[in-house]
């Protein structure tokens, strides 16, 4: 992939350069409103890695997808890679659909995150159910569903 005439590099998690590991988690961190704690994101990692994807431009981590799967029984100068994360979690979702056969993905997202409601609802995404107070500072979320 290119921007800029310049390649755009995306590495699944088991071919991460492993010195960019702390660039991503310093990405997430920054821009999550509750990040997950390193403890977390590397079990996800270990767990779900051939589903995990990252972006490196110019020796820069510039975004990631972490995803997990569950099974459900009955009973600097800011660059907005739009594109970039439609792309990656388009990737994602093809990796989790070959590798997992999942056919619906479930997220929250703050309710007040308008950009981040607007990308997800672009990429086929409906907003189900408000879930009072979700975070931990109070904020409403949205419970956002996709059936592939």
């Amino acid at each position: 992939m290119f921007f800029d005439e310049k390649e755009i590099d995306i590495y699944q998690f088991r071919t991460f350069p492993k010195n960019y590991l702390n660039s991503m988690y310093n990405l997430l961190s920054t821009e999550l409103s509750e990040p997950y704690n390193i403890f977390l994101l590397k079990t996800v990692l270990n767990d779900y890695g051939e589903i995990a994807l990252m972006c490196i431009f110019e020796e820069q981590c510039v975004g990631a997808v972490i995803s997990k799967i569950t099974t459900k029984c009955k009973n600097d100068e800011t660059i907005t890679f739009g594109y970039i994360c439609s792309y990656l979690l388009n990737e994602s979702i093809k990796l989790m659909q070959n590798i997992y056969g999942i056919n619906e993905i479930h997220l929250e997202a703050e309710a007040t995150n308008y950009p981040t409601l607007r990308f997800y609802e672009k990429n086929g995404f409906i907003r189900v159910k408000r879930k009072p107070y979700y975070y931990l500072s109070g904020v409403d979320a949205f419970k956002l569903k996709k059936i592939l």
